[in-house]
């Protein structure tokens, strides 16, 4: 039984069993035993929804999933740091895959959601989609793999080791953390004196480990990506069977922050002659 910060995040054993199993079940069914699934979590969320990403300026949204019209919707703020945009999208996966009701009214998830730290009291729908996100990201036999190729034992892993893991894994701080002592490589002191360390700012120990290891760096970027599943592949499509004038191409593409020229579409440039014919047609 888990004491002090972390129990906001227990979980009985049997939801954990349950878990567990739900998340090897979908790693199998995909194809991806033994592999590290890492940024192909948005290949697997875009099979499975309308999948969007937008760089929204606020820290706080982190994405959300809802129904509109009999299709469902999954969005990734593209803002926050990258690996936070992969947990965030591993969180989703499992209220679409198994939470009907969270499907049926949608949810906005907030910062405060993914909180990985036990210092917020999140409800028990949060926590096992959290849960869930870590197991699904980070499996336990590919993590012991990983943390056999380290040599980390119980009571030394250090941040240079939680680092190399992160890189590895492409997951935040502290689900690394969490993970090391859900499956009971780090005992629960351990945990808390890793959790207690700063991983947030250019200055914090975390960010000047993976600066100083040059590891891991690009999970902190800001991707900006802009993602409107199938609107620029429908747009064009639409265009070259000539249901859409170019100009709506363009205000279309514009949505995903393209323009015609990047698909080698130039502006139709009218000739004099095309001018006065136009001007002299009554019709």
């Amino acid at each position: 039984m888990v004491n002090s910060s972390l129990d906001s995040m227990y979980l009985s054993p049997e939801i954990v069993k349950d878990l567990e199993l739900k998340a090897n079940g979908k790693i199998m069914d995909l194809g991806k035993s033994s592999r590290i699934i890492k940024e192909e979590v948005f290949s697997v969320i875009a099979e499975h929804s309308i999948f969007l990403q937008y760089p929204i300026e606020d820290e706080e949204l982190c994405g959300f999933v809802c129904p509109k019209k009999g299709k469902l919707f999954s969005f990734v703020n593209s803002f926050i740091p990258f690996d936070k945009q992969i947990f965030a999208a591993a969180h989703e996966l499992y209220h679409i895959w198994f939470d009907k009701d969270i499907l049926d009214q949608g949810e906005l998830i907030k910062n405060d959601a993914l909180d990985l730290n036990g210092t917020i009291n999140l409800n028990q729908k949060k926590v096992t989609a959290n849960r869930f996100a870590a197991m699904f990201l980070v499996p336990k036999n590919v993590l012991r793999d990983e943390i056999n190729k380290l040599g980390l034992m119980h009571d030394d892993a250090d941040l240079s080791q939680i680092v190399k893991l992160m890189d590895i894994f492409g997951v935040p701080y502290k689900t690394i953390v969490r993970r090391l002592f859900e499956i009971e490589v780090i005992p629960h002191d351990k945990c808390l004196e890793l959790l207690s360390i700063p991983d947030k700012g250019e200055l914090s120990p975390v960010r000047i480990a993976q600066k100083r290891l040059q590891l891991g760096e690009e999970q902190q970027r800001r991707t900006m990506t802009v993602r409107f599943e199938g609107l620029v592949d429908k747009a064009l499509s639409a265009y070259e069977q000539n249901k859409i004038s170019e100009e709506k191409l363009e205000y279309l593409l514009s949505f995903a922050r393209k323009t015609p020229e990047e698909f080698g579409i130039s502006k139709k440039e009218y000739t004099e002659e095309e001018i006065l014919a136009f001007m002299e047609n009554d019709d």
